[in-house]
């Protein structure tokens, strides 16, 4: 995740004439920022959907993020199209409401379909507006790649972070040094000027424009040392091309601009930020420069084969040309469509996830272009560039940078999560009969092998035990067990358990589990329910080391939570929700007793500070009522204030708190305990944050959470004292 202080990055001069430059654009307060990247996300087409309508000449469209940002974020990274102009012009991105900036963020000629990142700070109603600035009609169509969001409370500085400032021009050859000729090179002065420091920076980000070109050709830009064979700008003859680039500083503060054609070209170049340098480790969210290295071209089979059509070339990014082999959340990389047999478009992504019908450049039948990515990294330390065109296109990549996610720093991905410690995780993924798991303690991805479907997860460490219960006849049950180095093994806990001592003769349905945990790595509880016709009951099984044993009472269980280890307490009702219960597990047995309160109700979720008291919810099937909450000491059960939530109710304690999520007027909210009284607690808005029950709650000892409604793929983090979105989905 990139760290930066926010500003209007996309809003950068056109090196054409009628259009004004980029140092007139209005300043605005820096606010430090956390980048996240995210799945790319299509939020606005004008050409596909009436709604909204094409803007007419010199008229803008507005556009929010589709839920893929929160509302504290402080500037989107988006990928600007134009599609179809009938005459040339620029797009410009600015905050709704704000001035609009005399700047453009993207130059287009008439008909052309081109793509331009851009940064640009959301107005105060979480929306941004994109200007037509041509006299015809045309579409927009904006993906949105990732945001920045303020960093957690008391973070440390950290090298790599990104300061942008008010968009300023450092290079215009068509008023000062004259054109860059065929062949050669033009160092450029940028530390110590237009918010640059003298001394600090490592890297600038930089708009290149060339313009006027008299034959077509390539812009490379680099720091020191020799030139890299790779490209920035890829132009063609009597051209305005513009591209962002991220540009290391050579030691004197300058940076270097080759001009790659036959005939002299005129370049614009406009600076924007710049990245902070320093002797200090990369923190999370920093920028790390590298030397551009070109890591994928398919002409020659470098790193993949050419795509056909609609294929994806598919190659390693961790671990090559300058990035690290692991805690890298996205790679910084510029991307060229060459030798197209059909018009079409490219879109980066990470291995493994979907393309999701956005795109990153777009190209017509053999003119070679190009564009500047930040693209997320698969679990496989891969990344993808999908050939969206019906023939071959050759794929040419160069990385210039990566974004560095120490060990511990990544939110967990949506799926079955349990957390050890703030930020380390492993969330379970199941598809098409194979499990895998990924951790956030930077041992990534692995396979459970054995595993065909994801069970039970508990992290009471680094070490995780998951329980896949298989309650066919032969009712085998199998702990699945994580290595501190994240590989996993297996073994049979039990193959056809035995029948608990006090089933009843008719006894024929399966056991329902309901809950699950781990006080220690081989120290485990789990429980349930059978419901027969005749009669109901509830089942507990422990499973200490390799000894198992299994007993039966009255009711139904429903969940299990542990103080410490062998220390447990399960929920129960009379399976018709009015009287509920608890079982007490200590010293090797268990112990029954009642709930507190004149209607009891029926317990369900349970939560235990680490070796102090525990929480249970109380839910009387569908009141609009705040819940009532038990706290149990020992063995102790006493009422305490309702938590202002309605049911269903979930609970999580961490060493310190217990924290709750359920509903208020059908819509996820939050509260925190000390153990006796609850306040509520603000949730970030966001348009997924709908109607619906509560998935999944949980908290490591050092209050960090993990939280999740039934809204699709929704996902909220606890840290540093207040909730946030999650970019995980």
């Amino acid at each position: 995740m990139l760290t930066l202080t926010a500003l209007l990055l996309g809003g950068l001069a056109p090196a054409t004439a009628g259009t004004t430059r980029s140092g007139e654009a209005p300043a605005a307060e820096p606010s430090a920022g956390v980048f996240h990247p995210v799945p790319a996300r299509r939020v606005l087409d004008t050409y596909v959907n009436a709604s909204p309508a094409r803007p007419a000449p010199g008229q803008a469209v507005t556009t929010g993020f589709g839920g893929a940002v929160p509302d504290d974020a402080t500037a989107v990274v988006l990928n600007l199209t134009v599609r179809g102009p009938r005459t040339p012009g620029h797009l410009t991105a600015w905050p709704h409401g704000a001035p609009q900036p005399a700047v453009s963020s993207l130059n287009f000629a008439a008909g052309q379909t081109v793509a331009n990142a851009v940064v640009v700070r959301p107005g105060d109603d979480g929306t941004v507006d994109v200007l037509n600035g041509s006299t015809g009609a045309l579409d927009v169509v904006v993906d949105v790649t990732g945001y920045f969001a303020p960093p957690a409370p008391g973070a440390d500085p950290a090298a790599g972070r990104f300061v942008a400032g008010t968009p300023a021009r450092v290079l215009d050859t068509r008023e000062s040094s004259g054109t860059v000729p065929a062949g050669g090179t033009r160092s450029v002065p940028v530390a110590g000027r237009d918010g640059v420091p003298q001394a600090g920076a490592s890297a600038v980000l930089l708009n290149l424009t060339t313009t006027r070109a008299a034959a077509a050709g390539y812009l490379t830009a680099w720091g020191d040392g020799a030139r890299p064979g790779t490209s920035s700008v890829v132009f063609g003859a009597g051209s305005t091309t513009a591209t962002l680039a991220l540009v290391p500083l050579g030691e004197d503060g300058h940076v270097s601009l080759f001009n790659g054609s036959t005939k002299p070209v005129d370049v614009v170049a406009d600076v924007a930020g710049y990245v902070e340098g320093g002797s200090a480790a990369p923190g999370d969210g920093s920028i790390v420069p590298v030397t551009p290295t070109r890591f994928l071209d398919t002409r020659s089979a470098k790193g993949a084969p050419t795509p056909a059509a609609r294929h994806s070339a598919d190659v390693k990014v961790l671990g090559t040309a300058g990035v690290p082999a692991r805690e890298v959340s996205a790679v910084v990389v510029s991307l060229t469509a060459t030798r197209e047999q059909k018009p079409g478009y490219l879109t980066a992504y990470a291995t493994g996830e979907s393309s999701a019908g956005v795109s990153t450049l777009n190209f017509i039948a053999a003119r070679t272009v190009g564009n500047l990515a930040v693209v997320p990294v698969g679990s496989d330390g891969r990344i993808s560039v999908l050939n969206g065109s019906a023939g071959r296109a050759d794929i040419v990549g160069d990385v210039v940078g990566y974004v560095a996610q120490p060990a511990g720093s990544q939110d967990p991905a949506p799926g079955l999560t349990d957390c050890w410690a703030a930020g380390r995780c492993v969330s379970l993924q199941s598809t098409g009969g194979h499990v895998a798991a990924l951790a956030t303690d930077g041992t990534g991805r692995h396979a459970v092998p054995g595993a065909t479907s994801a069970g039970f997860l508990s992290c009471p460490t680094a070490t995780c035990q998951m329980l896949e219960v298989d309650d066919r006849p032969s009712r085998s049950w199998t702990f699945h067990t994580r290595a501190v180095d994240g590989s996993w093994t297996s073994r049979v806990v039990k193959t056809n358990p035995p029948a608990n001592p006090n089933d009843p003769p008719y006894y024929d349905s399966p056991t329902v589990y309901t809950g699950f945990t781990c006080s220690a790595l081989d120290e485990c509880v789990l429980v349930g329910y059978y419901d027969d016709t005749v009669v109901r009951g509830g089942e507990r099984y422990v499973i200490s080391g390799k000894t198992f044993t299994a007993s039966s009472s009255a009711g139904e269980y429903g969940r299990v939570a542990c103080r410490g280890v062998g220390d447990c307490v399960a929920t129960k009702s009379d399976g018709f929700g009015f009287d509920g219960g608890l079982s007490y597990f200590r010293g090797g047995s268990w112990t029954d007793t009642d709930s507190t309160g004149p209607d009891k109700g029926h317990l369900d979720s349970v939560a235990c500070m680490p070796g102090g008291p525990c929480l249970a919810a109380v839910y009387y099937n569908g009141t609009t009522s705040p819940t009532p909450v038990d706290r149990i000491d020992s063995q102790q059960v006493t009422r305490i204030a309702d938590v202002p939530l309605q049911e269903p109710v979930e609970l999580a304690c961490s060493a310190t708190a217990c924290h709750a999520l359920g509903l208020v007027d059908g819509r996820l909210a939050a509260a925190v305990s000390d153990g006796s009284t609850w306040t509520r607690q603000d949730l970030p808005s966001t348009p997924q944050r709908a109607s619906g029950d509560v998935r999944q709650l949980l908290c490591s000892r050092d209050d960090y959470c993990v939280a999740r409604g039934s809204a699709p793929a929704e996902q909220l983090i606890y840290a540093g004292g207040r909730w946030r979105t999650s970019p995980s989905y």
